[in-house]
């Protein structure tokens, strides 16, 4: 499977859970559906990270550490770690498991 197959997997997934329809359950089901929208669309986000430049994909580190700064503690070590790899990243060293 190419990283384009595999994107429009995750996007196809996407737009059923979107579309599905839980009739009665609805009410209980309806957070489930919306976290597995956002779920198969990051992840084809970051299938999209493999085919970009190295300076689109450096660009993108604001998101992403905005994104670990929503979930994560400031001290977490994960957090921590990430950040000072980013900070290499934005500075133009970016290897190929960065992404």
């Amino acid at each position: 499977m190419t990283l384009v197959d595999g994107m429009r997997s995750h996007l196809e997934k996407a737009g059923s859970a979107a579309d599905e329809n839980f009739g009665w359950r609805r009410a209980w089901s309806g957070s489930a559906a919306r976290e597995g929208v956002w779920s198969n669309i990051r992840s084809a986000e970051v299938m999209l990270l493999q085919l970009v430049s190295d300076e689109e994909a450096a660009g993108r580190a604001g998101e992403v550490m905005a994104l670990v700064k929503d979930h994560l503690d400031k001290d977490d070590s994960r957090r921590v770690r990430l950040a000072r790899r980013l900070r290499s990243v934005i500075s133009g060293a970016m290897s190929p498991s960065d992404r």
